[in-house]
């Protein structure tokens, strides 16, 4: 055996320690199996909340005093979690690992059938992580190649026609039965031979060769395709696992001239049918969309009676790449964004208004969330085409204003924002005049502000540095991206922020109205600190 060594990289995720004062909002189920008549369980969520740190400890540092005497929470908490870091006078975004809890105080409880509602203080310990790499060697043992020793005395032995082969490592090795003059016999030493080329391996060859330049016609020209080769691939596979047996070579012979056949049959009837549409897709009528694009369904694996509301959409991006699927929020997540957002009271800043909607809602989009993790698997985009795919879901959806006051009003008509052209409803008496996430892919009505609040949200959820961008003078709101985009944007310090219209259809990134294309009037509102 011989040892020779490789570099590797492997990821490290390094721990910071964070200690803080926290408080929040929760509501608390009560456990029928733990509890009793003289005692009540409850299994407590916490859905918003925000830290203000106190301390910070290094991994080498090890865990807060005290902290490990602790048990971890038993309950959920929703992340990422708002943390105000005084020293830097920021806020920021993190998601907190293993969080423990102590000195709690609850406070405002409010009963409700089974569930209690109020809010929560107390200290929280934790961690967060941060991923590098490191450069390491790694030793591996080498077998000792097979020698290619030759028979001694070759003058003395005479190699006969008997012989055999073996096959190591992907290779194949032969040895020669040899006979001495004494009339002794012994086999000689294995050694390394190339494989013949035989009708079966040329077959093969050009069945495989075949076979592709049919799959590449099918996949353009044909949905069903894919079944095709999945199943040649499966197949060939699977006689792989037997070409060494004995019956090797009969069954490839027999499946290769099947394969081509069942192929040449499919090609032909392919053809026939796409002469046969080509010709007479003429007389066809285009069909009238009939989808429905609203509708509940029950949620199932729950004591709770709850159901989906699901919005079915199909839009195109910029690029004129067409998607399509469902968007799915739960009524009882619906009803609560309503009535957080109801209660919201004393904000005086629209940076509050927007983080208190958002820290709310972050948990509660996992069927929206759900929809773009499905396209994004499928079709692999990279950074600028996933961005591109969620601002245009959002353009494709019709406009609608929202305003704190009656509709009809001067105040509700008068935004900088409004599509140029079309008549547009309006949604009246909502808190602040703005949706959260939850109440806009509930019911699909949002104004600029709307939007942009949901898609900071979904861009926050995907870790992109994001902001949003308001402008008192035309009482309107754009998104902003952090990307390497051409355009018209706006810059905080050193970082470039390209602003993106999400009020119609068609406004790429950094393209703008000339009537709101003035970067003195704008001012950033709420930002995050993800990074790509």
């Amino acid at each position: 055996m011989s040892t020779y060594w490789t570099s590797e990289t492997i990821t490290v995720a390094d721990r910071t320690y964070i200690k803080g004062r926290f408080r929040g909002k929760y509501h608390a189920e009560r456990s029928e199996t733990a509890s009793s008549h003289h005692v009540e369980y409850f299994r407590m969520h916490i859905y918003q909340a925000e830290i203000t740190l106190d301390a910070v400890r290094k991994e080498d540092q090890g865990e807060f005093p005290g902290a490990a005497d602790l048990h971890d929470f038993d309950g959920s908490f929703a992340q990422p979690v708002n943390c105000y870091d005084p020293t830097a006078d920021a806020w920021f975004r993190l998601h907190i690992h293993e969080p423990k809890l102590s000195d709690i105080t609850l406070s405002k409880i409010v009963r409700e059938g089974s569930e209690n509602l109020g809010t929560i203080s107390g200290t929280l310990y934790g961690y967060i992580t941060r991923l590098r790499t490191e450069d390491r060697k790694v030793a591996h043992e080498k077998p000792d190649a097979i020698p290619d020793i030759p028979v001694s005395n070759q003058q003395e032995w005479t190699r006969t026609a008997t012989h055999e082969f073996i096959y190591r490592d992907g290779a194949r090795y032969r040895r020669d039965y040899y006979q001495h003059s004494t009339g002794k016999f012994r086999w000689g030493e294995w050694y390394a031979v190339a494989q013949p080329l035989s009708f079966i391996s040329v077959l093969q060859f050009l069945s495989g060769l075949f076979c592709c330049g049919l799959a590449i016609f099918f996949l353009i020209s044909f949905s069903r395709a894919g079944l095709f080769i999945l199943g040649f691939v499966f197949f060939s596979f699977l006689f792989r696992k037997i070409r060494r047996s004995v019956f090797a070579g009969a069954v490839f012979s027999g499946f290769y001239g099947l394969t081509l056949l069942f192929f040449l049959a499919c090609f032909g009837i392919g053809l026939f049918n796409n002469f046969t549409k080509s010709n007479a897709g003429h007389l066809i009528p285009h069909a009238e969309n009939k989808r429905n694009y609203t509708t509940t369904a029950p949620v199932r694996h729950t004591h709770k009676p709850d159901a989906w509301i699901i919005h079915h959409r199909a839009w195109e991006d910029m690029n004129g790449n067409a998607y399509e699927g469902d968007v799915r929020v739960l009524a009882s997540a619906y009803q609560m964004a309503k009535n957080d957002h109801k209660n919201l009271q004393g904000l005086t800043s629209f940076a509050a208004i927007y983080r208190s909607l958002a820290t709310a809602d972050t948990s509660r989009l996992n069927g929206v969330y759900t929809l773009f993790d499905s396209l994004k698997k499928a079709r692999k985009p990279d950074t600028l085409a996933f961005a591109n795919m969620l601002v245009s879901f959002v353009q494709d959806i019709p406009y609608c204003t929202v305003t704190a006051g009656e509709c009809g009003s001067q105040e509700a008509n008068d935004y900088a924002g409004m599509p140029s052209a079309g008549n547009y409803s309006c949604l009246g008496q909502v808190p602040y005049g703005v949706q959260s996430p939850v109440e806009f892919m509930a019911n699909f009505q949002g104004d600029c502000d709307t939007r942009t609040l949901f898609l900071f949200t979904l861009f926050d959820h995907y870790h992109y540095p994001a902001a949003i961008l308001s402008s008192m003078t035309f009482r309107h709101s754009l998104l902003g991206l952090k990307l390497p985009l051409p355009g018209s944007a706006k810059r905080l310090g050193t970082e470039r922020y390209v602003l993106w219209e999400t009020t119609a259809k068609g406004f790429a990134p950094g393209q703008l109205s000339p009537q709101v294309d003035h970067m003195d009037y704008w001012d950033f509102t709420l930002i995050n600190a993800s990074k790509l």
